[in-house]
């Protein structure tokens, strides 16, 4: 399993690549040696959900300010709502 600082830098080296099927496996593959239950979770999840996750998710992390705009721009385009509080 790794460490929660191991997770983030894969995590982060995924979200980079902006690949929606990237980020299905990142997850599936950690979600089967943390909680295994929440791999099937993922699956459920369609690819147009997770691909707005995933911009959301690029938008959550100050290391990833670089693809912020275009980040914005994807959610704009696609009539998705982003609210952090």
């Amino acid at each position: 399993m790794r460490t929660d600082a191991g997770y983030m830098r894969g995590l982060l080296i995924v979200l980079r690549k902006r690949d929606a099927f990237a980020l299905r496996q990142f997850l599936k593959e950690e979600a089967s040696t943390r909680n295994p239950s929440m791999a099937n979770e993922i699956d459920s999840i369609s690819d147009e959900d997770l691909e707005t996750r995933m911009y959301k998710m690029i938008l959550a992390r100050h290391e990833l300010s670089e693809l912020h705009a275009d980040a914005r721009r994807w959610l704009e385009a696609h009539d998705k709502e982003v609210h952090f509080g």
